[in-house]
C-alpha cells in the first residue's frame, strides 16, 4: 500500500493531482473538441471519449500534484524517506 503523498511546502496530507499542465491540456482538448464538432460535424461521442482518454492518459503521464493547502505544485509522488 503505498502512502499518501505530503506537500514538500508545508506538509500538509491534502494533495490532488492537477495543476497547470492539466489545465493547459483541459482548455487544449475543448479548444480543438469545440470546432471539430461544431465545423467538421465530427461525432461528439466519439470527441468526447478521445478528450477524456486524453485527459486519462494526461494526469497519468504527468504524475503532477498540487497542494489544497498552500498551491504549491511539483511533479510525482514524493520518494519515503531513507
Amino acid at each position: 500500500m503505498q502512502a499518501m503523498p505530503t506537500c514538500p511546502n508545508c506538509g500538509s496530507e491534502k494533495v490532488r493531482r492537477g495543476g497547470t499542465a492539466i489545465w493547459l491540456i483541459y482548455l487544449a482538448l475543448i479548444a480543438l473538441g469545440l470546432p471539430a464538432v461544431l465545423i467538421l460535424h465530427l461525432n461528439a461521442a466519439l470527441v468526447a471519449g478521445v478528450m477524456l482518454a486524453a485527459v486519462i492518459l494526461a494526469h497519468l503521464l504527468l504524475e503532477q500534484r498540487v497542494c489544497v493547502d498552500c498551491g504549491t505544485q511539483w511533479r510525482g509522488p514524493i520518494p519515503p524517506p531513507g
